[in-house]
């Protein structure tokens, strides 16, 4: 078999190479692009420069150098710059697709549109943003990055605003075989399987590997009283529950619940209820916790009665 022809016309040796090795590229994806590409070196000083501005509350000043720059030149960079300090996110997002589409290669254009639109609970742009992450993920961006850049998790966020659980899920595990320190994308994974997959068990192995590195913490405690009591373990939920009760008023809820609904037993979902009801919480963000139910549970005086009734 003679080398390729065009038209014709035999091509040269090293050109043959270069099709051929283009067509392989194709076949198997996208390829990474180099770091200069990926982070451009004038991109990430200025980037250092704003940050540091932001940093002292010096956004006035990081407001003009951007001005000044995109009054030099409105290129993809400049954009880019300009919507990083800019207050107004819609503005902000404006810049962006101006400088997508100035140059679709652009993967700091694509992260930040993504970014933005989460922030701002755009979904009618959630599909485009998924598609924005993807592009720059296959092709290398995030992966060792200089800057803290997470793609990666924000797909992950706007799959599961777009209901892709199954997705989701599949990128988290992913993320975790990659981070398996990181145990806040773990309990965000337990609670994916729990609360949107109906997966109790899967979600119950997540929460103990995030128990076994970090007993005390609070979010995956809770979680897992919940999916045990979801599995029938009533008396281990009660245990979960009961081992932050002082720490915080769900698990006291939920103990009364679980006292009420589950297991039968009225007079200790009595006290429990009343424990909740009086919560006075260690800061703003728990005594908002009890509001978020009801101060007073009208199972109480419910409860009240039939234990009055009870007795001799």
């Amino acid at each position: 078999m003679g080398p390729p022809r065009w038209q014709g016309r035999p091509i040269p040796a090293a050109v043959a190479a270069l099709l051929l090795a283009a067509l392989l590229v194709r076949c198997g994806g996208p390829q990474p692009l180099p770091p200069e590409i990926l982070y451009p070196a004038e991109l990430l000083e200025e980037r250092g420069i704003q940050d540091g501005l932001l940093a002292e509350r010096r956004q006035e000043e990081a407001l003009a150098r951007a001005a000044e720059r995109l009054s030099v030149a409105r290129s993809p960079l400049n954009l880019i710059l300009a919507a990083r300090v800019e207050r107004d996110k819609k503005t902000a997002l404006a810049l962006l697709d101006e400088a997508l589409q100035e140059d679709p290669a652009s993967v700091w254009a694509r992260y930040g549109i993504a970014f933005l639109v989460f922030k701002m609970k755009d979904f009618d742009r959630y599909e485009d943003s998924a598609k924005h992450l993807e592009w720059i993920l296959d092709r290398g961006f995030g992966k060792d990055s200089p800057v803290p850049v997470c793609p990666h998790r924000l797909l992950i966020e706007i799959m599961s605003g777009t209901s892709r659980y199954d997705e989701a899920k599949e990128q988290w595990m992913i993320y975790l075989a990659a981070h398996p320190d990181d145990l806040d994308a773990r309990y965000d994974l337990a609670w994916l399987l729990y609360h949107r997959l109906d997966s109790a068990e899967k979600s119950l192995e997540q929460v103990r590997l995030i128990l076994e590195a970090e007993p005390r913490r609070l979010d995956a405690r809770l979680l897992e009283g919940c999916v045990l009591r979801s599995l029938g373990e009533f008396n281990a939920a009660v245990r979960a529950f009961k081992s932050i009760e002082d720490r915080h008023p769900d698990a006291l809820l939920n103990v009364a619940e679980l006292y009420d609904q589950d297991l039968g037993r009225p007079a200790e979902a009595l006290s429990h209820y009343r424990r909740y009801q009086e919560y006075t919480g260690e800061n703003e963000d728990q005594r908002r916790a009890v509001d978020r139910y009801f101060r007073i549970p009208p199972r109480i005086e419910e409860l009240e009665k039939k234990l009055e009734e009870k007795k001799p």
